[in-house]
């Protein structure tokens, strides 16, 4: 019970980190339309060191010491100094969703500098997935990568997925500290650093004038700062380097949905096409189409599995058994609502989130299956106890299948748009 209530605080935080994390993009390209980059990183870990080592204070915490405060000094080196410098100086001109899909290369990088310094094993699932999900944003968000983006800009950002991922690996090897103390030791480490580097590049040392840069440089020093990275430490001190950069993976979603929204980012030409606004209406009623199709795709998932199941001479009903193991009498029963609950939560909110900017069917339909098989390898690990690898392959199977389904049956922009007719107001 505790082992299960801890697990659900780390997934929580996790969840808290990529919806508070969401936000540092576009705050940050707020900051850069004042502040020079490496100034304004300067500014955001400065006031983010001096909140935390104020907490520390208070709260009488001990600083990290021996190896400790070394993997603290080395975190800030690469997560603060390096990644936040590059990501600060790159998307000047590298629009924040654009940002956001190039560090979508962090999870991918942080397993394979993990296995190169002997913290994790090579693992294909791993990479699939990495890669997989990589797909999958590139495939939603795909269309921002015709905005004319300077080479150096991007290969900044890549340079600062890199570091980023370097930092995670470095957060995992070293012992560990109250993750506020080892915050405050390397966010101090990466402002000093960003300092020396302002001053060597000449940039003006000014303090904000409008409102916004000030709303944006509070967020990023707060919420983005002191709030997300201690969630981060949190997470990272109890699942592997490799699951926790997935937070990188989601960020895009938010981001993207708040750059639209604050930045006046174009999202896409084809997402325009129709000429027919994507009125809340609308909206409601693709989300409702997505969730009976996400229900259905549910019974497609199930039949798949349990014939898969069947066919290797398996135990056809072990997918309901172990989903409705909390409930011994009701289990099946159990299992078979929550399969619904969760295959119609999943192609509702695919349909009403994602489904709106589609309008080729065989883009939606690419997209719908690398959600659903990056649902199915995230959850693997969770399931690799006692299920063979047919087992495993089986269940693949049927996320690819769910993942047909509900491409296939989920309705395209178009498709859902009313046109105005002649002569009335367009909502």
């Amino acid at each position: 019970m505790i082992r299960l209530t801890s697990e659900r605080t780390t997934l929580a935080a996790f969840a808290a980190v990529v919806l508070l994390g969401g936000g540092n993009g576009v705050s940050v390209r707020f900051s850069d339309h004042e502040l020079a980059p490496f100034w304004g990183a300067t500014l955001r870990f400065a006031i983010a060191a001096a909140i935390l080592l104020a907490v520390v204070l208070v709260a009488r915490l001990s600083l990290p010491r021996g190896r400790a405060l070394v993997g603290s000094v080395l975190y800030g080196v690469f997560a603060f100094a390096g990644a936040f410098g590059l990501i600060y100086w790159g998307l000047v001109e590298t629009p924040a969703g654009v940002g956001q899909i190039i560090l979508a290369l962090v999870p991918l990088l942080t397993l394979l500098l993990a296995v190169a310094q002997g913290l994790e094993r090579f693992r294909w699932r791993g990479i699939a997935g990495a890669l997989i999900a990589l797909a999958g944003i590139v495939i939603v968000f795909g269309g921002r990568a015709g905005t004319t983006v300077p080479i150096l800009s991007a290969l900044a950002v890549v340079g600062a997925a890199a570091c980023m991922a370097e930092s995670n690996v470095v957060a995992k090897s070293f012992p560990k500290s109250h993750p506020v103390a080892t915050n405050a030791v390397a966010m101090a480490t990466g402002a000093a650093i960003l300092l020396a580097i302002t001053l060597l590049t000449g940039e003006r040392m000014v303090a904000p004038t409008r409102p916004e840069t000030w709303l944006a440089l509070g967020y990023v020093s707060i919420v983005g700062s002191v709030i997300v990275f201690s969630l981060f430490l949190y997470v990272i001190a109890r699942w592997p380097a490799s699951m926790s950069s997935y937070v990188m993976l989601m960020m895009p979603l938010v981001t993207v949905a708040v750059s639209a929204v604050l930045d006046h980012e174009v999202v896409s030409r084809r997402r325009r096409a129709c000429g027919v606004r994507m009125t809340e209406v609308n909206g409601l009623r693709l989300a409702f189409r997505g969730l009976i199709a996400g229900m259905a795709a549910g019974w497609v998932w199930l039949a798949t599995a349990m014939l898969g199941l069947l066919a290797i001479g398996d135990d056809p009903l072990s997918p309901l058994r172990i989903i409705g193991a909390s409930a011994p009498h009701d289990g099946m029963v159990l299992a078979a609502a929550v399969v619904q609950l969760a295959a119609g939560g999943i192609g509702l909110g695919f349909a009403y989130f994602f489904g709106r900017y589609f309008t080729v069917r065989a883009t939606l339909l690419a997209a719908a299956i690398c959600f659903a098989l990056l649902g199915w390898l995230a959850g693997a690990d969770s399931r690799a106890v006692g299920i063979s690898w047919a087992d495993q392959l089986v269940f693949g199977v049927a996320a690819l299948t769910y993942g047909c389904m509900l491409g296939a049956a989920t309705p395209l922009r178009g498709e859902v748009l009313r046109q105005p007719s002649a002569g009335s107001a367009s909502t």
